[in-house]
């Protein structure tokens, strides 16, 4: 309501970027793996806004930001499967 009155070109998709953002940022703070999924949906809908508003660089800089994401999320996937081969060893042998 306000970004529309505020003349906004795409209130919504101003508004659902925003939510993703609040909510990848909690999910962060919290250490959840699903933190990357919310980062990334909101990337996706950043770049192309970004272009339709003509912000070519900020756009540009969305899509480091979600290569960033892909490489974060391979990341952590990598550090848990350690974890749990580590956790599963220590298993074994007690």
């Amino acid at each position: 309501m306000v970004l529309a009155r505020a003349h906004d070109v795409a209130p919504f998709w101003d508004a659902l970027t925003t939510a993703l953002s609040l909510a990848a940022q909690w999910l962060l703070n919290t250490k959840s793996f699903e933190n990357w999924y919310f980062w990334m949906a909101a990337d996706v809908v950043y770049i192309p806004l970004y272009f339709a508003k003509a912000l070519y660089l900020t756009g540009i800089v969305y899509v480091l930001f979600l290569t960033m994401c892909l490489l974060g999320l391979r990341g952590w996937h990598r550090e848990l499967a350690a974890g749990r081969a580590t956790d599963a060893a220590d298993l074994v042998r007690a």
